[in-house]
């Protein structure tokens, strides 16, 4: 009989998975190894090249307010100040995989750490190099990562 598990679809570069954290945070930890989560990425805006429009940062903005209130996740509005980005949600995703495929504990905490990175301390993770640190924090051997 196969065990249970939970399979969690989700992408780093969405804001509601971030508000979400907590929860699936609190049911990693509740049911550990009885309840293992099994983490699906990707599929918010993989592959995209064209740069995020005046009315695409309002838009996207608005899902970020909405997010922290309902939440009470912390967010850097900040990002809305660069001068340009291309929300290609791919690097991200393809990152934790990464991480996965390299022996990492949990690729949920490597989930949990790109998400943080770019939505409270702004850091760009669609950036190899962002990534590479990223990695390297979480113990993860930077030039296999980059492999």
């Amino acid at each position: 009989m196969q065990t249970p598990h939970l399979i969690y679809f989700a992408d780093p570069m969405c804001s509601w998975c971030w508000g979400f954290s907590p929860a699936i945070g609190a049911i990693a930890a509740r049911f550990g190894e009885t309840l293992p989560i099994r983490l699906v990425l990707g599929g918010l805006r993989p592959g995209t090249e064209q740069e995020m429009t005046a009315g695409d940062r309002a838009n996207v903005r608005g899902h970020w307010e909405h997010v922290q209130e309902a939440s009470g996740q912390p967010f850097d509005f900040r990002f809305f100040d660069r001068p340009s980005f291309v929300y290609d949600t791919e690097p991200a995703s393809r990152a934790v995989v990464a991480m996965r495929r390299l022996g990492m504990n949990s690729d949920l905490e490597a989930f949990r750490r790109i998400q943080f990175a770019f939505y409270a301390e702004n850091r760009d993770v669609t950036e190899t190099e962002t990534l590479c640190a990223l990695a390297a924090e979480l113990g993860a051997d930077a030039d296999a990562f980059r492999s």
